[in-house]
């Protein structure tokens, strides 16, 4: 039973784009021909696009819709739904949206926040079927970014907290992170195979971190938007880089630190070229990301490798606009 008391503001929502279209006309049982006459004719919503043109929304977006249908079922045109929204939003003024008694979410929406909990406690209680329909229903409700950042890194990452607060087990810990690399590992192995004479993306990690979750989900991410990842995991020394990259056709690598210590590891490091060293194409970009220099900034200027910050989601997508402005060079010299 929807309670007034427990309504949102517009405003208090995220404009974050996390809902793909099934998700949108699951939940508010509007058709995605609606939402594409609505979005034409009227205006509203105005979703974002993903790398691949789809449209996405956020949880205002929702909000938009919730309250536009909640208008018209009243009896009200859309037209005039629209135009009374438009009305109130000019008017300075902050529509409400409600949500259902006993959760925190949007108009019925389970939100990334409560799977990732959930998902936390399904991996702790070791039920793998719960954790998986769990990751299932993310993936269904949203941008696959959102499901694999957003809830499952996240959930991972709240259980290494708690093993480091000694609120769990170490057994209980090894066993939440098995499933979530399997269930990566299994995700990568699945991800379209990019055109192999395209520059790759190489992946980094250091033996003394946990980062082959992050490593695996980058890995998943990029080939999607079809850019070739190695992902060489976590066993490489910086100065077999040189002998490595002979082996791949590699335009760029990406360290992943969350320790400075391994930052430390990588002064001194000069990136080579593939062929010939007087065109830039050629070169091997090197780029780093991960915690470590949010933690330790001075190290910056001792490096010469590019930063892309500490979170993952958008270290992602700076790669993936670097990769595929390349691509994209590439093919218009050939």
């Amino acid at each position: 039973m929807e309670i007034a008391e427990s309504a949102l503001t517009f405003s208090s929502l995220s404009t974050l784009p996390v809902y793909n279209v099934k998700a949108v006309c699951k939940r508010t049982g509007l058709t995605s021909a609606t939402l594409r006459a609505w979005e034409r004719r009227y205006g509203l919503p105005q979703p974002d696009r993903s790398n691949h043109g789809y449209r996405v929304y956020s949880e205002r977006d929702l909000a938009i819709l919730f309250w536009l249908r909640r208008q018209t079922a009243s009896g009200i045109s859309i037209g005039h739904a629209v135009r009374q929204l438009e009305a109130l939003l000019n008017n300075g003024h902050d529509p409400h949206v409600p949500i259902l008694a006993g959760n925190n979410v949007v108009a019925g929406l389970r939100s990334p926040d409560i799977l990732r909990s959930e998902m936390v406690v399904a991996l702790l209680a070791l039920e793998e079927r719960t954790a998986e329909h769990l990751l299932s229903e993310a993936l269904a409700i949203y941008t696959l970014e959102t499901a694999l950042i957003g809830i499952l890194q996240n959930a991972v990452r709240d259980v290494r907290e708690m093993r480091q607060q000694d609120k769990i087990s170490t057994t209980a810990e090894h066993l939440a992170l098995t499933y979530a690399h399997q269930r990566l590992l299994n995700m990568a192995q699945a991800s379209p195979i990019a055109n192999t004479r395209r520059k790759s993306v190489m992946t980094v990690g250091f033996s003394s971190e946990h980062v082959d979750i992050d490593l695996l989900i980058m890995t998943i991410l990029l080939r999607r938007q079809g850019i070739p990842v190695t992902n060489l995991g976590s066993d490489l020394e910086p100065k077999m880089l040189e002998h490595t990259l002979e082996h791949f056709n590699v335009g760029m690598v990406v360290f992943y630190a969350d320790d400075p210590k391994n930052v430390i590891r990588l002064v001194g490091l000069e990136m080579p070229h593939t062929a010939n060293k007087a065109d830039d194409q050629d070169a091997v970009q090197g780029v780093i990301c991960g915690r470590a220099l949010e933690t330790a900034p001075e190290l910056k200027a001792h490096i010469t490798l590019e930063y892309m910050g500490a979170d993952l989601r958008d270290a992602i997508r700076k790669i993936a606009a670097h990769m595929l402005t390349s691509i994209a060079h590439t093919a218009s010299t050939e």
